[in-house]
């Protein structure tokens, strides 16, 4: 497996550019960042006016042109990594390249002092003013990321590889970044083998089914041209008194074209009971998502209308 798409993932203060940028340059792989995305979309004809002015409505609602600029910018972002090897910094890329077998995911953490120091030190600011910069930064990134690809982040499943900023200098976290990535190389970490006949969810990525009625669903989906993810994010339905994660749910499927997860269930009453629980506390905690269950009987109706059984 040869990685040709490096993506990176900070947190705000950990010194993100200074290492995408250096690692580009050690691997010879091009930076795509903000500024050149930007000048590859001017060629479609977005001046810089409308570009900033898209950029600063991203914690807005959605709205068809907003839409339309980030399945521009995706294709962008798709087109380059089949022309050379590339280092994309930020852009949701774990998730644009999530199961891409020539990917490799980075992200950067850091603790909030240290985090606090480094952005005072670069925009030289007060420590209210750095913390308050952070925070915004913070949720304008969450946002972000939940909006277009219905998913979280923090996600540590995500990463090929976390780096925590705290312990090392930008041309040590390189090191470390190269090192781990020909060990990636050189030990042909599971990769995926990737056909025409690979389903492929909305950014392209290549899902892990649990459940073949799951891939023939995607199957279904892909059919009439209706985007999808698989599996996309984990709901907290409960915690204990300490904060520890004791309930959660995970639909399915997300339809974003729709703003509708999937929930299908081919299994025996009890569980099929335990999943409706499930669905009504969701529904508590999080009015505003749309969620419908798809029950064994009405699933088989689908596939039998279809001719898929």
């Amino acid at each position: 497996m040869d990685i040709k798409i490096i993506t990176v993932s900070r947190e705000f203060g950990c010194n993100g550019t200074e290492v995408a940028e250096k690692l580009a340059k050690k691997l010879n792989f091009l930076l795509v960042n903000k500024s050149y995305i930007n000048e590859a979309m001017n060629r479609y004809g977005l001046s810089e006016e409308q570009l900033e002015s898209l950029e600063e409505s991203s914690l807005q609602p959605f709205n068809e042109t907003r839409k339309r600029y980030i399945e521009l910018m995706n294709k962008v972002i798709l087109d380059l990594a089949k022309e050379k090897p590339i280092v994309l910094l930020g852009r949701g890329g774990q998730f644009l390249f999530r199961g891409h077998p020539s990917a490799f995911h980075i992200k950067l953490i850091g603790s909030i002092e240290n985090r606090i120091s480094a952005v005072m030190f670069q925009y030289k600011l007060d420590k209210v003013s750095a913390l308050k910069l952070i925070s915004e930064q913070d949720r304008r990134r969450d946002l972000y990321i939940n909006k277009i690809f219905g998913g979280d982040w923090h996600d540590p499943s995500l990463y090929s590889l976390v780096v925590n900023m705290d312990y090392f200098n930008v041309p040590n976290a390189v090191k470390m970044i190269v090192h781990s990535i020909k060990l990636a190389e050189r030990n042909n970490l599971e990769g995926i083998t990737v056909t025409s006949e690979t389903l492929r969810d909305a950014t392209g990525s290549v899902p892990h089914f649990a459940h073949s009625s799951e891939e023939e669903f995607a199957k279904l989906l892909d059919f009439y041209r209706i985007k999808w993810l698989y599996e996309p994010k984990t709901f907290i339905l409960e915690c204990d008194s300490e904060g520890n994660i004791t309930s959660a749910f995970t639909p399915d499927f997300y339809l974003p074209d729709f703003d509708l997860y999937i929930e299908l269930t081919t299994q025996r009453q009890r569980l099929v009971n335990y999943k409706n629980r499930k669905i009504k506390r969701l529904k508590e905690l999080y009015p505003d998502i749309n969620i419908k269950m798809i029950y064994g009987k009405d699933y088989k109706n689908i596939l039998r209308k279809f001719g898929l059984i």
